[in-house]
């Protein structure tokens, strides 16, 4: 299944046939906030339900942290602005060891990272490209 993403209304309708070309990556939830993280004319967006966040050189901070006193379990997902105030701020429980904003905070710190896969994602990937790019293959032991 594919997810066309509406980003006027942070809402998403599902289709059987996959795309040939794809542009970002989303992450559903039925209790939401949903997320994507798409490219757009050469620059990184982050969208989180009717919000817009471009994401150029290492601005803005992205971060993810857990709380020691539920194990790791309940967690702070946060966009800051160069100036050090909360564009964005999300509290949630994640049962798995690793998920979307965690993903997003770990990659998103490199500059080179957001600057080259804004401009990959921009032309398009085929989706098996990007789902190596997103969840990359465990190296052989």
């Amino acid at each position: 299944m594919s997810l066309l993403w509406e980003a006027a209304t942070g809402s998403w309708s599902a289709y059987d046939e996959p795309p040939g070309i794809v542009h970002g990556v989303g992450f559903i939830r039925a209790s939401g906030p949903n997320a994507c993280l798409y490219a757009e004319g050469g620059e990184l967006r982050l969208q989180v339900d009717t919000q817009v966040f471009t994401l150029s050189g290492s601005e803005p901070r992205i971060s993810c942290t857990r709380s020691l006193r539920t194990l790791g379990l309940r967690r702070r997902f946060r966009l800051q602005a160069p100036q050090g105030g909360v564009l964005f701020s999300l509290g949630y429980w994640a049962t798995r060891q690793n998920d979307f904003f965690l993903w997003l905070a770990s990659v998103a710190r490199q500059a080179d990272w957001r600057r080259r896969t804004a401009e990959r994602w921009t032309v398009g990937l085929s989706p098996a490209l990007l789902r190596e790019e997103v969840n990359p293959p465990a190296p052989a032991a």
